[in-house]
Order: structure tokens, then sequence, then C-alpha cells
């Protein structure tokens, strides 16, 4: 969802699947990028589906791109999700929402390395479904958007902090 221009959340319109691949499972690198129609905004939404037995979800990274880049950049430039503030449905004590919007793991173009439970954004034992809110204090132009999951267990096993069965910004 986003805020639209009359303050009422609203589907992203035509946004590609947000993918829940991980980089531990040899499904890439570890970040999903997702593409839709630009749109201006100050609160972006995104809706969080546990898979089947898992415990919990997370986040190590949410990048947002700006409508000025045209394809997912080979360097990383324009993270306006870094400007934003980050507000979650719930968070462990030992992790933290800051996370999810702090830079550290926001080069999309390298493979993900697990990081410490403070730097991520996690669930457990609450499964879900979840929402995570970046919400800006002055309007952002935007059209793309890639997310690095926090997992300490594969997926298809009961437990544990899992990549999510699905993520929506609908």
């Amino acid at each position: 969802y986003y805020k639209d221009a009359d303050g009422e959340l609203v589907e992203v319109p035509n946004c590609s699947l947000i993918g829940n691949s991980n980089a531990k499972a040899g499904s890439g690198n570890g970040f999903n990028y997702a593409k839709f129609d630009e749109i201006t905004t100050t609160e972006l939404q995104l809706v969080i589906e546990p898979a089947p037995g898992a415990a919990a979800v997370g986040i190590v990274e949410w990048i947002v791109y700006g409508a000025e880049i045209a394809t997912r950049p080979e360097v990383l430039k324009d993270n306006v999700a870094l400007d934003a503030s980050v507000d979650t449905s719930f968070c462990t004590t030992w992790n933290s929402e800051a996370a999810i919007n702090d830079g550290k793991q926001s080069d999309p173009t390298i493979t993900y390395r697990q990081v410490a439970e403070n730097d991520a954004w996690g669930t457990w034992p609450e499964a879900g479904p979840h929402t995570v809110t970046l919400t800006w204090d002055n309007k952002v132009t935007i059209d793309s958007m890639d997310i690095l999951w926090h997992f300490d267990q594969e997926s298809g096993v009961d437990g544990g902090v899992q990549v999510p069965k699905n993520a929506y910004l609908y």
C-alpha cells in the first residue's frame, strides 16, 4: 500500500512479484527486486505473510529507489528508504526496526552475508502476517525496490525465522 494524494492507503499499481530468494539457498545474492508504476507518496507499506511452519519473518535491508533510476542500479544510488522512519507491527527485543533501512547491507550487487541479530528486524516468535511501513517527512517519487530477507532457518521446516511465503505492496 501507499498513501495517495488524498491521504488514503491504496494498492501500489502494477507491482511485480516480490521474491523470497535467499543467498544461502543458492537462489541469487539474496536481494529481491520489484518494479511498480511510479508513485509519489509519504508512506509505503509492506505486508508479509510467513511461510508454512515459520515461527517468524525478518528483514535485513529494504531499499526503495527514486523514480529517476531506470533499472536496478549497478552502484547503489538514491536509496530514499534511508530518509524514512520505520514502523512495524512487531519487533523482538534483540532485533531492530531501525535495521530495516539503515543502509548497512544496501548493495544489491554483492552477495548477502548473515548479520548480527541487532542488524536485522525480526518477529520471533510472532509468525504474522506482519506489516512494515516506511514514512517520509516529504513526498518521494518511487518506482522500484529491493528487499533482503533475514532468516536463520531454511524454508520447509518448522520453526525459526524464514523467508516469507509472500510479501505485498498491494
